[in-house]
């Protein structure tokens, strides 16, 4: 329930900011999750189609924007959780067998979803708080953290497969982007 007390403070203005930037990463996270996981099955059609009741009847004869199409409508009526989950237990953890891996996968996709479905369920005055902006930036660090990482690790995977330049020091990265969440002046 909304309260009718809609003042606005510097300090609910940062916080407020803060949780928006939580939500662009969550949302950069599943986006690239979905394209990683959409031009794979563009590229392995056969493979997908063997595999997939979704992909069974596609007709994928080259890239074409038509194949790409109907690949991104398939794709997008299939839950975040079944990707990731197809995506590990059939391709990732033939490569490099580890459920550790595809737990830091799915804890990530439970944050987005906490960030997206959750977070905002406070009265507005709890904004106001100390211990809300201490829950945003220290209790979350982890979490966000994680996040990050796999958002990170995502657009490497999209940059090798378009054989482009991937990012070398994730720590650093994963570090400068967390300031910029949490950033308030």
């Amino acid at each position: 329930m909304v309260t009718s007390d809609f003042s606005i403070t510097e300090f609910s203005n940062d916080n407020f900011a803060i949780i928006g930037r939580f939500l662009y990463i969550g949302t950069q996270y599943e986006k690239s999750f979905r394209a990683y996981f959409t031009v794979n099955v563009l590229k392995y059609s056969s493979y997908f189609k063997n595999k997939m009741k979704e992909f069974k009847n596609i007709k994928i004869d080259n890239y074409s924007e038509k194949a790409l199409f109907e690949i991104n409508e398939i794709s997008s009526k299939l839950t975040f959780n079944r990707m990731i989950s197809f995506f590990f237990d059939n391709i990732i953890n033939k490569i490099l067998p580890s459920d550790d891996f595809k737990a830091i996968f799915i804890k990530a996709k439970d944050f987005r979803n906490y960030i997206a479905h959750e977070l905002c369920n406070f009265e507005l005055n709890e904004i106001e708080k100390d211990s809300f902006r201490n829950h945003l930036i220290k209790d979350l660090e982890d979490e966000v953290k994680n996040l990050i990482m796999c958002v990170l690790i995502m657009g490497n995977a999209i940059n090798e497969f378009n054989k482009e330049p991937t990012l070398i020091n994730i720590d650093k990265k994963i570090d400068e982007i967390y300031q910029w969440i949490i950033y308030t002046e």
